[in-house]
């Protein structure tokens, strides 16, 4: 059993551990609230920044998604032809 002092201490400590973890969490979500709601007022060259880092952010997903596309396709086509010979000489799989 825990005596009460031990108990008073857990629940301390319990205390200081939530704080610790309350105020970066405050923080963040308030710099988050903050970088939302002024983002209408940024002057037009920020804007446009934005606009530009949003392409390109953009244009890479699209080059990525092509990428991987071809190679995953590429790869496929090994195995079904790796399949299609074992099948056809009936050999085992390799491991």
């Amino acid at each position: 059993m825990l005596t009460s002092l031990t108990a008073v201490a857990i629940i301390i400590l319990a205390v200081e551990a939530m704080l610790c973890l309350a105020i970066p969490l405050a923080l963040t979500i308030g710099l988050a609230y903050l970088l939302v709601r002024t983002r209408q007022f940024l002057p037009p060259k920020l804007q446009l920044v934005r606009l530009q880092a949003r392409r390109l952010n953009d244009g890479v997903n699209q080059t990525g998604h092509a990428i991987t596309g071809s190679l995953a396709s590429a790869e496929a086509k090994v195995a079904q032809a790796e399949a299609m010979g074992r099948t056809l000489f009936n050999l085992p799989k390799k491991d």
